[in-house]
């Protein structure tokens, strides 16, 4: 999953280090591909139609304690700045590009413009728009995938009204039958099967 969606945060990414990926496809067939044969974008890869059986990663030589630090360091800002103790799935929306300059408000995370749409605990169902970090959306128990796709529209379209910066989603939805839907404002488009 962190290779096919190119996972990352804190200015890492998995482009960074993947070397090379085997993938198979549709009918069956593995290939290996380097690294320069996948052009990974933010939260993309274009795997869309593989599937990632294994990655060989390249990491660099760094200092053991220096490692260590960082690594609290992160997993503090992980335990205190996000709803680690909740079930969830990670970012909810993807950071919006913004256009040179910025946005006039300053905001240029998806989770500081859901903050300031006013949508941090947010509750449709027995889904939350986490009150620790808008971009997490929390199960309170018994959420359905209904109740996130209509917690994701009424969040895009708040953001939208509010800001003019349309998000988009970093969670795939896919459903029991493996079709998987586009909300929001594209959610006219039909919903396709996963290949």
């Amino acid at each position: 999953g962190g290779v096919y969606m190119n996972a990352g945060c804190h200015g890492s990414e998995w482009s960074q280090v993947v070397a090379r990926v085997t993938v198979m496809d549709a009918d069956g067939r593995t290939a290996v591909l380097d690294r320069s044969a996948i052009p990974f974008q933010y939260r993309w890869s274009g795997l869309e139609q593989k599937i990632v059986l294994e990655a060989e990663v390249t990491l660099a030589a760094a200092d053991p304690d220096q490692l260590q630090r960082r690594t609290n360091e992160l997993f503090k800002w992980r335990q205190e700045g996000t709803p680690f103790n909740q079930p969830c799935c990670g970012s909810t929306f993807k950071n919006p590009v913004l256009p040179p300059g910025g946005h006039p408000s300053g905001l240029t995370t998806a989770g500081q413009f859901l903050d300031a749409a006013g949508l941090k605990g947010f509750t449709i169902g027995g889904v939350q728009i986490s009150p620790v970090h808008a971009n997490y959306f929390v199960n309170l128990g018994g959420g359905t995938a209904a109740d996130v796709q209509t917690l994701i529209e009424h969040a895009r379209e708040r953001v939208a009204e509010r800001f003019g910066v349309v998000l988009d989603t970093e969670v795939k939805l896919v459903a029991a039958d493996g079709t998987y839907a586009t909300v929001g404002p594209s959610s006219a488009r039909p919903i396709r099967p996963v290949s």
